[in-house]
């Protein structure tokens, strides 16, 4: 008969160690890496919401009224008008939550531009970026599209503070532009 574990919900590991080809096929092969899930799988069930973060633009005449500046960087670039949250006092193993919605056209004969949203202090080591929060601005000049980018990551350590910043970049149109309404949306969630 096995033993029983329950998880170590103040435990977080930042890896897990699986057995591999050269390993004795035995209970110590699994064993820590089993235990690891565990801990792991303890933590995320003691998650608790510890702060949640806004930014908005209302749209309430349906106008789409522009938000900043034309984008006409190639690279990405932070949308004026301060489409952006922050979070203190980040953790290793804290769980953020992140949600954002925002309409957006393309200036010119080109017709594509994208918006991303960014991690300016590197909090979810996703190198300075969130890569997998980026939706492509596609459709005729001066046509309008929404677009919504969702995603969840665990902070990885001890970091002080996260900043979250909506981006642009115009690719091959002569600007992206940014229209309201957009909203801005994350949650800070930590094991207790």
């Amino acid at each position: 008969m096995g033993d029983t574990y329950a998880g170590d919900p103040t435990q977080f590991p930042a890896t897990i160690i699986i057995p591999s080809d050269g390993d004795v096929e035995d209970d110590a092969s699994v064993v820590a890496g089993m235990k690891q899930l565990a801990d792991r799988t303890a933590h995320l069930g003691k998650l608790r919401a510890l702060q949640v973060k806004t930014f908005g633009v209302d749209d309430a005449s349906s106008a789409h009224a522009q938000i900043g500046v034309n984008i006409t960087s190639d690279t990405f670039v932070a949308v004026t008008g301060g489409a952006q949250i922050a979070f203190s006092n980040v953790k290793a193993g804290d769980l953020v939550v992140l949600a954002c919605s925002a309409w957006a056209n393309m200036t010119g004969v080109a017709q594509s531009g994208a918006l991303r949203l960014y991690d300016a202090n590197n909090a979810v080591g996703i190198n300075h970026s969130i890569p997998e929060v980026r939706d492509r601005v596609e459709g005729s000049v001066g046509a309008m599209s929404a677009h919504t980018l969702v995603a969840f990551y665990t902070v990885l350590s001890d970091a002080g503070s996260l900043q979250i910043i909506l981006q642009g970049r115009r690719g091959d149109a002569a600007a992206l532009q940014v229209r309201a309404p957009l909203s801005l949306v994350g949650t800070l969630y930590r094991s207790f």
